[in-house]
């Protein structure tokens, strides 16, 4: 297995163990929690603009413009006003779905440099989209109803966390073509339980 296959796998193993705790967290912790990541994002966004021009491929250039928008959305700050937040929190999320779609189709056209970049970028902002959606339910707890639900949902994430965990460790060390299944396999799973979740 490749030196980035290792990073994607390691970065994997490293998100599905802070989704597991992010699980635990209460509305307020996970409001903090929440802008802790957007930072997080923010650097790692700055950093991975960084590789792009180093690279100087054009077919990049979307996908730069594309985490050029996400930055801005997570470098705002927090919202005091509930209304605010949902806008920030609305803005934040349809910008990081849209550079992680830029990412996937760049990868899936690139030559090998910049698809690493492009597999990489995806790869994060799964993830992170992954984290985003769990933060965006717990922020909307509140009645005992969603309480409820949310505790039955959580079932279903840590279901899933298990399921990753499970694979992770099964992938061999040989073949690419292990990872690259892995990957459909993990975005496949991600949104078949996103949209059960969804539909309850």
């Amino acid at each position: 297995m490749e030196k980035t296959e290792k990073e994607n796998m390691n970065f994997w193993k490293q998100k599905a163990e802070e989704i597991r705790v992010q699980l635990n967290l209460g509305a307020a912790e996970a409001a903090d929690k929440y802008e802790q990541e957007k930072k997080a994002v923010r650097k790692w966004v700055q950093e991975s603009k960084q590789k792009i021009q180093e690279n100087s491929d054009s077919r990049l250039d979307k996908l730069k413009l594309k985490l050029e928008e996400l930055e801005v959305q997570a470098s705002l700050g927090k919202a005091e006003a509930r209304d605010e937040f949902e806008e920030q929190r609305k803005n934040f999320n349809q910008k990081l779905h849209e550079a992680r779609q830029e990412a996937k189709e760049v990868s899936q056209k690139a030559d090998s440099k910049s698809k690493a970049i492009a597999d990489r970028a995806s790869q994060r902002l799964q993830a992170w989209q992954t984290q985003f959606d769990i933060f965006n339910v717990q922020l909307h707890l509140g009645a005992k109803e969603a309480r409820d639900k949310w505790d039955e949902q959580k079932g279903k994430f840590k279901s899933w966390l298990d399921n990753l965990d499970d694979q992770l460790d099964d992938l061999q060390e040989d073949s690419k073509d292990s990872w690259e299944s892995f990957k459909t396999e993990v975005s496949s799973s991600w949104s078949n339980l996103k949209s059960r979740f969804s539909k309850n």
